[in-house]
């Protein structure tokens, strides 16, 4: 009987702790590079001040899952913000990376230009593109940075972007976080943008905005999947700010389901849901962080990363049900398959479950008291079938109510009191040879 219980237990925990995002595992925001004086002292695409910091937003997906698209609608709007502005060049700046030509990256700072994409960093030319990677896979050295930007020489260290602050891990000039590979993604299509001036990027005229935010957005193609099929890092977002970065992302993948291809959105709010919308908290940033174990009261799906000092109340799981003979005072999560009653016990022994349920010993509980809407609900519980009677009676003990229920182990009647006018009535109750009795208050 216990093996039963056992397994009902962690049926339980392993349907609220399920990860309903399976193809998307996580959103990582990577430091891509911070530029210094060296860099704000090139203003050939705009100024970029000194500190900035240049993110690359990658999507981590399970094996043989595609990213389709961007995309941004009235219920899911998408989003990009920073409290300072957003760095576009203004010479050679893009809206989306694919349609970089690769030789521009060596101009000015146009490495460091924000933009959207899905995986592919520069146009299809001579039958190879070039995807993003995370730079702590790039082995492949670099085309960007130093030497290979404006002002820099074989043996001379000076040019652009050489900046080796500890928090970006590898230095621009030995990984760009760009490959080569003979792929062609086809089927790009945009809608959303307004496109004007020298400054055709998606975050405004000269650079000049903190944020991108639209209900009317989409970038779609037919499908990328990571460099590495196997991790699976989808490059998705340049930003490029001195400021804080915060954005809201909807995304429409691809992933095969019992051998066929399905298509799964999934959105940045947990509200308008269904079974082809999945709520992913990894699609809003900064991450929220609490409480990350299941195992405790406070745990909330929404939170990426856990909050020290957020679990407190461990979850304690039982039967909540008083009218259950193994009622449990201190569960605080609810399982009611474990509740237990005459007749109806799960299949379980109920002596060995309510051992103090035996023969002489009967439970009986009246409620609610007071009575609000002219019911009142009898519950008796008894370890063998006994007669079970009741009348109700005013105060002058004047019997107004009498029923003859029969022989049970477990009754629930509903006794109604409708015609019954306000006031203070005693209900009594024989079970076998016991007899209860209680005041109960109309209202």
């Amino acid at each position: 009987m216990k093996k039963n219980i056992h397994v009902l237990i962690l049926f339980f925990f392993v349907f609220i702790t399920k990860n309903t995002s399976a193809q998307l595992e996580r959103v990582f925001v990577e430091k891509y590079y911070v530029s210094d004086a060296n860099d704000e002292s090139n203003t050939t695409g705009g100024t970029l001040k000194s500190g900035s910091t240049t993110y690359r937003v990658y999507l981590d997906l399970a094996k043989k899952t595609k990213v389709i698209r961007l995309f941004g609608n009235d219920k899911f709007p998408i989003q990009f913000s920073s409290t300072e502005l957003i760095y576009n060049n203004q010479i050679d700046g893009q809206s989306f990376a694919k349609d970089f030509v690769r030789s521009r990256y060596s101009d000015n700072l146009v490495a460091l230009d924000s933009w959207l994409t899905i995986g592919q960093t520069s146009k299809f030319q001579g039958g190879k593109s070039i995807f993003g990677i995370p730079k702590e896979f790039d082995t492949d050295g670099s085309f960007i940075g130093g030497v290979n930007n404006d002002g820099g020489s074989q043996g001379v260290v000076a040019g652009l972007m050489i900046n080796k602050n500890g928090d970006i891990g590898k230095a621009l000039t030995d990984a760009d976080g760009m490959v080569i590979k003979n792929v062609n993604v086809t089927g790009w299509t945009s809608n959303g943008l307004v496109i004007a001036g020298i400054d055709s990027t998606i975050f405004g005229l000269g650079g000049f905005k903190k944020d991108f935010k639209s209900n009317l957005f989409e970038l779609k193609c037919d499908g990328v999947e990571g460099v590495d099929t196997v991790l699976n890092h989808v490059l998705i977002a340049q930003i490029t700010t001195k400021g804080e970065l915060s954005f809201n992302l909807n995304i429409e993948l691809e992933i095969e389901e019992d051998g066929k291809l399905k298509r799964v959105l999934y959105v940045s709010k947990n509200q308008n849901t269904d079974n082809s919308t999945i709520y992913s908290p990894f699609l809003s940033y900064p991450f929220s962080c609490g409480c990350t174990d299941p195992n405790y009261l406070e745990f909330d799906k929404a939170f990426v990363c856990m909050k020290e000092g957020s679990c407190k109340t461990p979850v304690v799981i039982g039967c909540m049900d008083q009218n259950a003979c193994n009622f449990d005072a201190k569960a605080n999560t609810s399982l009611p398959t474990l509740c237990c009653y005459p007749g109806k016990c799960n299949n379980r022994d109920i002596t060995v479950v309510c051992p103090s349920l035996l023969e002489d010993n009967v439970n009986c509980s009246i409620h609610p008291n007071p009575v609000e809407d002219g019911f009142v609900t009898l519950n008796v519980q008894t370890g063998v079938e006994q007669n079970v009677d009741y009348e109700v009676t005013d105060m002058y003990g004047k019997k107004l109510i009498n029923k003859t229920v029969g022989k049970s182990t477990f009754v629930n009647e509903r006794v109604s009191l409708e015609d019954l006018n306000a006031g203070i009535y005693q209900i009594k109750v024989q079970v076998g040879l016991s007899v209860f009795s209680k005041l109960i208050i109309k209202q």
